[in-house]
């Protein structure tokens, strides 16, 4: 065991590609509660967006509502895409399924979030779950950082030192904010993702047995969702 398995999921895998491991991440990477967090993620995207359909079904959306249902099924494609069990996480899934929303959560119940973010996945004819996506942070940002700061190109013609001092610098006082430590502190895990990872990421390559992981919502979790939904 080395020093970096004794740190947070989220903070060991940053480190260990900022120093150039490549190599993907996969089921063997992960604890298997790492891996049932993956599956609760999962399983609040589905419940959230069969709700959508079964809204629409109904003709029952909200004006709201009706925003979601196109942003998660512009097309019948994804309809299909999702009845053939496959989709998409964002980070409203990880809150639902009661991962947090902080990005500067270091603990174990925000290490899913923090280290996959959003991602894609498939079912297979054996309900296998597959989560094939990329961990990178090219273009990374949050809410309120310029893009100009955000711009992973920006790093490249800069040695470590300085990739460093930016970072310091730019937590303190961002070009086109000003003086804004906090907007500096909340930002820096993406900030130092861009300027040492960039696009020199990881591929995700992780199957959930459907043996030991469920992501497919019950019909009383359904109707608890509905509920909420139509509150």
């Amino acid at each position: 065991m080395s020093l970096l398995d004794l740190l947070p999921l989220q903070v060991k895998t940053l480190i260990e590609t900022a120093q150039g491991n490549t190599s993907p991440i996969t089921e063997r990477s992960l604890e298997h509660d790492e891996k049932q967090r993956i599956a609760d993620a999962i399983l609040a995207a589905r419940s959230y967006r069969q709700s959508l359909l079964d809204l629409k079904e109904d003709n029952f959306l909200k004006d709201w509502q009706q925003t979601e249902y196109k942003r998660y099924f512009p097309n019948e494609n994804a309809v299909k895409l999702f009845k053939a069990g496959g989709g998409t996480v964002n980070y409203d899934d990880y809150y639902n399924a009661g991962q947090g929303s902080s990005d500067w959560n270091m603990l174990p119940y925000g290490g899913i979030r923090n280290t996959l973010g959003q991602f894609r996945y498939t079912t297979d004819k054996n309900g296998n779950v597959n989560v094939t996506d990329r961990y990178d942070f090219f273009g990374d940002t949050i809410e309120r950082l310029p893009r100009s700061v955000s711009n992973t190109k920006r790093y490249e013609p800069m040695s470590n030192i300085q990739k460093a001092l930016t970072l310091a610098k730019e937590t303190v006082y961002l070009p086109e904010v000003g003086f804004d430590p906090i907007l500096g502190a909340r930002s820096f895990p993406s900030r130092f993702g861009n300027a040492f990872v960039g696009d020199r990421g990881r591929n995700l390559n992780i199957t959930l047995p459907s043996t030991y992981y469920r992501t497919n919502p019950t019909e009383d979790e359904l109707y608890r969702t509905r509920i909420d939904l139509i509150k």
